[in-house]
């Protein structure tokens, strides 16, 4: 295994990712946007608003860990609190939609060595711009090199995994987390980053569904 001396998460982790990867190929495309309805009508996830330019939720998220959000008030938060905000998608199983059933699993990478020592592990994928061919990949145009957001959907669920809080001037060590439960959310396209600049996909806009053989 590439860059061991970095490792925070286990060989098990990754293997879903050698299998999604392996046959991506291409020289990516155009960053694009999604809305609101995406990530719950046509993805089925739990997507929640959160504060304009920030991360932090609006409304009591926790009481949908573990159940859909009805239609009811997902229109309501489409006609209040998602005006001129942000939104995220809560991980970990999915309650409703086409992949009930199947978890949502993203990888928050937040520094240029998570992404360098990320790619590292495939042979094929030289860039995210050639993963973005095969997964949503999210990011924003100020730290495309340094951050981003990997979204995948597994048969089985994902051991979560923190991510690196440690004083590292020279961001020499890797800052990557597994959000795969229902304890975290990954703030998602629409939304604007603090900085300024709009949350989009690079590339694909279909989540990689893997199989139960693949995750395992």
């Amino acid at each position: 295994v590439r860059n061991a001396k970095y490792s925070t998460l286990t060989s098990w982790d990754w293997v879903f990712l050698l299998y999604a990867t392996a046959d991506a190929t291409g020289k990516g495309k155009k960053m694009i946007s999604v809305d609101i309805d995406f990530w719950y009508h046509d993805s089925g996830l739990n997507v929640i608003p959160i504060h304009f330019k920030r991360k932090h939720c609006m409304v009591t998220w926790k009481e949908w860990q573990n159940k859909p959000v009805p239609e009811e008030l997902y229109d309501k938060w489409k006609k209040n609190e998602f005006k001129n905000n942000n939104c995220a998608v809560i991980t970990g199983k999915i309650h409703r939609g086409p992949h009930k059933g199947k978890y949502f699993i993203c990888i928050d990478i937040d520094n240029k060595t998570g992404i360098e020592w990320f790619l590292a592990y495939f042979e094929e994928i030289k860039s995210l711009e050639e993963l973005g061919h095969k997964t949503v990949v999210v990011q924003h145009e100020d730290t495309k090199g340094e951050r981003a957001h990997i979204y995948f959907i597994t048969s089985s669920p994902l051991v979560k995994r923190s991510g690196i809080r440690c004083v590292d001037r020279e961001r020499k060590v890797p800052a990557i987390e597994v959000k795969s439960d229902s304890s975290t959310y990954a703030v998602c396209p629409p939304s604007t980053h603090q900085s300024g600049y709009k949350y989009q996909i690079l590339g694909t806009r279909e989540i990689q569904v893997l199989s139960e053989e693949k995750t395992k």
